[in-house]
């Protein structure tokens, strides 16, 4: 019989898709059977699984399908992770920082993971399926069809804005910050000072602070949110663009991450965080540009 890998699933669509990530890339150089568990997800009324949207390689379960397999209270174990439990079916691993850890591909038996994982030397060498897999077979929104013609047919920039949350909550906006419309200045100076002829789409959860104060001389679209629920689908359209301003946000790393022209200039912000003791040199490709 094989052996499981279950990674448990938390907060948006970014977040879930590194969540999938890390335990694809195990499944597949371990020959693990891949389970995503969703019970954070079941409980939470602001976020939702989107993950299942993707042609994903694994299966979802709830959180009885973990239990069963810890015999131990689910609290309990988060409580005190990376320790054995007597008689515990599968070995539960809390991650340990933000920085890349080789380690969890060495792990023997039945293991659960939970944490972020957001870092792209997980699934480095499986990086051609994990494109494959979050690829979008087609857009089910007549509008979005119509923007994804226009970035495929120009010298396509997008700009994504996060505010939302990291506005709105002061414990959050402490924790994570937001790139300051100066900042957004000077990343689009430095776009234009490499390209001619461009055509910035804007994407944000705020679009009427983005209207109001993100500018420039050349073409600015920006795409009005749908409110279908499909922010998956916005993803995608993102990543067609040939060049990405990015965020602080796991949303808009993977729109940049999925871009595939070969010649792509990403700008993201140097600090991801505001608060300082967190280290991200993982998190960030060497070939984008740190923004500070």
């Amino acid at each position: 019989m094989r052996n499981i890998i279950i990674s448990r699933l938390n907060g948006g669509l970014g977040n879930q898709m590194f969540q999938y990530s890390i335990g694809r890339a195990i499944s597949f150089h371990t020959d693990r059977e891949l389970y995503l568990e969703t019970g954070d997800l079941d409980r939470d009324t602001l976020r939702q699984c989107l993950i299942h949207n993707f042609d994903i390689k694994c299966t979802l379960v709830d959180e009885e399908f973990l239990a069963k397999r810890l015999l131990w209270p689910i609290k309990l174990v988060k409580r005190f992770p990376n320790l054995p439990f007597p008689f515990s079916r599968i070995k539960y691993i809390r991650e340990k920082s933000f920085e890349y850890d080789k380690g969890v591909f060495d792990l023997s038996g039945d293991i659960c993971l939970d944490g972020y994982w957001q870092s792209p030397k997980y699934f480095d060498n499986i990086k051609k399926d994990i494109y494959n897999e979050f690829k979008i077979s087609e857009l089910t929104s007549p509008y979005r069809i119509s923007v994804s013609h226009q970035i495929l047919n120009g010298n396509s920039v997008s700009i994504h804005i996060r505010r939302g949350d990291y506005i709105s909550n002061p414990k959050t906006n402490s924790y994570h910050g937001t790139c300051s419309v100066l900042w957004y200045n000077r990343a689009m100076e430095m776009i234009q000072s490499k390209f001619k002829d461009i055509n910035y789409f804007v994407f944000s959860d705020d679009l009427n602070w983005a209207k109001e104060n993100i500018h420039s001389r050349y073409p600015m679209n920006f795409v009005e949110n749908q409110s279908d629920g499909k922010d998956y689908e916005d993803l995608y359209i993102m990543s067609l663009c040939k060049h990405n301003i990015i965020a602080n946000s796991s949303f808009s790393w993977w729109s940049a991450w999925l871009n595939r022209n070969p010649e792509k200039v990403v700008i993201c912000p140097q600090d991801w965080f505001s608060v300082k003791h967190i280290n991200t040199k993982d998190l960030l490709p060497d070939e984008w540009i740190r923004l500070k």
